[in-house]
C-alpha cells in the first residue's frame, strides 16, 4: 500500500491587476511572499514545496529558503493554471515511489500570508 504524498505549489506573479508587485511588498520586515513560503515549508506532512513563477525577482525571494523554484513563462489565467502548467516539471522532480492517486498538490496563493 502506498502512503499519501503532499506537495505545496505556490503560484506567484508580479503583474497583479489591483496591486502590481504585491507579493514583494513588505509586511513588517519580510515580504508577503517570504511569509507565505516560510509558513508553507514549516507545515507538517509536506514533502516538497514549489514556487511557480515567471519572474526572476520572485524566484530570488526564495533563494535562502528550502523551496524548489519552477521558472516557467506563459500567459496563465490564474494561479491554478500556472500550477497546472508546472505539473510536468514537478512530477519529473519528485521521487516516484507511490501511486499517482496518492499524490496531492496543494495550491497556496502567494498573496495569502496568514
Amino acid at each position: 500500500m502506498y502512503k499519501n504524498k503532499f506537495i505545496i505549489a505556490i503560484p506567484a506573479r508580479l503583474n497583479s491587476q489591483r496591486l502590481p508587485g504585491k507579493v514583494l511588498e513588505l509586511i513588517g520586515k519580510k515580504t508577503m511572499l517570504y511569509r507565505v513560503i516560510e509558513n508553507s515549508i514549516n507545515l507538517k506532512n509536506i514533502e516538497d514545496t514549489y514556487l511557480c513563477t515567471d519572474n526572476e525577482l520572485i524566484a530570488d525571494e526564495a533563494n535562502n529558503l528550502d523551496i524548489k523554484v519552477i521558472l516557467k513563462c506563459g500567459n496563465f489565467s490564474s494561479g491554478t493554471d500556472r500550477i497546472f502548467h508546472s505539473n510536468s516539471l514537478i512530477l519529473k522532480d519528485i521521487k516516484f515511489d507511490y501511486n499517482i492517486n496518492n499524490l496531492y498538490i496543494i495550491n497556496i496563493q502567494a498573496d495569502q500570508p496568514f
